[in-house]
């Protein structure tokens, strides 16, 4: 039994654009990828990746900045994910200083509207600290982010754990727009 290294596999589509759509995606990443670059081109539309970035699509579509519902989600993460008992809040209030969301549209909250649908005011720039974490992930951490100083083994990995989800995140959204 022989194998061609260079045999991109089947690809199983519901119609004909799709196998097209499939097979220009599939051609590109094979075509462009390299051990240096393993993720050029790469394409990931698991059912769990498309409903993530369904959900901040629908967040953009219902007023929110990219930015806030990134910040949001990283906040949340911190406070809810790791069963540290909130210890991981401390970093919230720096990195808020670090990468401040400025919105400048303060507007007076309806009490009646959907949480979902208020504006972020003061959260993280979720895009702006992913953008900062992919710049510097190779230095390793804490990344150059002031408010990571002294933070334990622990704490570490549970914040590079949720950078880690929010890089993942806004990879759902390039891969799925």
């Amino acid at each position: 039994l022989f194998a061609d290294p260079d045999n991109g596999g089947h690809i199983f589509a519901h119609s004909l654009t799709h196998g097209v759509t499939a097979a220009v995606l599939r051609s590109s990443y094979l075509r462009n990828s390299d051990k240096d670059h393993p993720d050029t081109f790469k394409v990931n539309f698991s059912s769990e990746r498309v409903r993530t970035a369904l959900s901040y699509i629908e967040g953009i579509n219902n007023g929110q900045s990219l930015e806030s519902l990134l910040g949001y989600q990283f906040e949340r993460g911190l406070h809810d994910r790791h069963n540290m008992e909130n210890i991981l809040d401390k970093f919230i209030y720096p990195l808020r200083k670090q990468f401040p969301l400025y919105s400048n549209r303060l507007t007076e909250v309806d009490t009646s509207e959907n949480i979902e649908a208020i504006e972020a005011r003061n959260v993280v720039n979720g895009y702006e600290l992913i953008e900062h974490y992919r710049e510097n992930k190779k230095d390793g951490f804490p990344f150059a982010i002031d408010a990571f100083t002294g933070a334990g083994s622990a704490e570490q990995s549970a914040l590079t754990t949720e950078l880690e989800r929010l890089r993942d995140a806004m990879d759902a959204v390039h891969d799925v727009i």
